[in-house]
């Protein structure tokens, strides 16, 4: 992994590990889409476009944001690589 910050512009940035083809981000889960996820190597058919849920750049933040796994169905961080399709 190459880097820590990913700027856009000047007012917004990105913080997370990445590389000319990945981003590095944790998402959590509630169990049955994290095994699907698990099992598949992707997202499969529990996963929705339409649940809102927030990637954060760091296992320790998003640790910290589920209260250190002690929320109620989203038992489950996933650290995730997205690729890059187009320049920061």
């Amino acid at each position: 992994m190459k880097g820590l910050i990913m700027k856009k512009e000047e007012e917004r940035n990105i913080y997370a590990v990445f590389d000319d083809k990945t981003i590095r981000v944790y998402q959590a889960y509630n169990n049955e889409i994290a095994d699907e996820t698990l099992k598949l190597g992707r997202f499969g058919s529990k996963f929705s476009l339409n649940r809102m849920t927030w990637i954060k750049p760091s296992f320790l933040w998003m640790m910290y944001r589920l209260n250190f796994i002690y929320s109620l169905n989203t038992c489950f961080c996933l650290f995730l690589f997205y690729q890059k399709k187009s320049k920061l």
